[in-house]
């Protein structure tokens, strides 16, 4: 159950700096609105399913 539990939170890490990254390298404001939301829904169920 702990290696669940820690290989998702990893997974989470890993997506929030993908998202970072490519916030970083998109150049438009839509573009990095959809990078943000992104990470905003990959993350919030990553989240909930290790909670």
């Amino acid at each position: 159950m702990t290696a669940v539990i820690n290989g998702l939170l990893g997974l989470l890490v890993a997506v929030t700096w993908l998202g970072c990254l490519g916030f970083v390298r998109l150049r438009s404001p839509l573009d990095r609105l959809h990078c943000a939301a992104f990470v905003n829904a990959t993350g919030g169920l990553l989240l909930a399913a290790v909670a």
